[in-house]
């Protein structure tokens, strides 16, 4: 059950980011440019969670250091 969850979770989250994206970025609404988008995203969620929370840790933290 608990890696079900991850693949729904891994599915989810670059679709829903991507929507939040597309406002700003216009050529993520649809196409080429959005598929390889998703698959991009998905593959690194998915490297992330295979590599551990100690990789998804250091991400996060990379991530909030760049935001002001």
């Amino acid at each position: 059950m608990k890696w079900l969850s991850g693949v729904v979770d891994n599915a989810l989250h670059p679709v829903l980011f991507l929507d939040y994206l597309k406002s700003g970025i216009p050529a993520l609404c649809d196409g080429y440019p959005r598929i390889l988008a998703v698959i991009g995203l998905t593959v690194a969620l998915t490297y992330m969670n295979f590599r551990g929370l100690t990789t998804v840790g250091w991400v996060a933290v990379l991530l909030g250091a760049n935001r002001k």
